[in-house]
């Protein structure tokens, strides 16, 4: 050993002589600082510990997991078992969840196959294309109303006209049209 050099020794783990420079400045060390001088030099023989890990080792916190926990699971099938189970991803506690009917066990591998194929079709919601209202609709639209008649006969009378439009149509022109009778007068 004493044909290394003072240079390769301290390339060697710059945590390594830290931590011994403290441990030789005092003569009496503290039970703590040794077993985190020992714990790196543990450490420091596995080259698969990341730097990272140790430095956060030597400043006495724990580090945290690289990755992240595995996402949670519902009803996940064990096949060699036969049972379902739930898993969750913080704790390892295994739940017996109701086994599914006779019926739904003796599927064949053809029909298990076919029903993981099907997707479904997305819901299309087919407006009604708007259509400007006439002037003649719109006096007819406000007769109707005056008339005591219901929105869902109203709407029925115009066709392609929803109930929520006819409504919406009678309440814009009316004062317009009010004006208009008022004005002719």
């Amino acid at each position: 050993m004493d044909s290394e050099s003072p240079v390769l020794k301290k390339e060697a783990s710059p945590l390594q002589d830290k931590s011994d420079n403290l441990t030789s400045t005092d003569e009496i060390s503290s039970p703590a600082s040794e077993s985190t001088a020992s714990n790196l030099q543990d450490e420091s023989d596995d080259s698969s510990v990341p730097i990272w890990v140790l430095r956060a080792l030597a400043a006495g916190r724990t580090p945290l997991p690289c990755s992240r926990p595995p996402i949670k699971t519902h009803g996940m099938h064990i096949a060699d078992s036969g049972r379902t189970i739930r898993e969750s991803s913080y704790d390892s506690q295994e739940t017996e969840v109701e086994q599914p009917p006779a019926q739904e066990q003796k599927q064949t591998a053809k029909g298990k196959d076919a029903r993981a194929f099907v997707t479904i079709a997305p819901i299309i919601h087919h407006r009604i294309q708007r259509k400007k209202w006439k002037p003649d609709e719109i006096e007819s639209l406000i007769r109707m109303r005056e008339d005591k008649m219901s929105w869902v006969l109203i709407a029925k009378a115009f066709s392609n006209r929803t109930t929520a439009s006819v409504r919406q149509t009678f309440f814009k022109y009316r004062a317009q049209s009010h004006g208009m009778e008022s004005g002719e007068n």
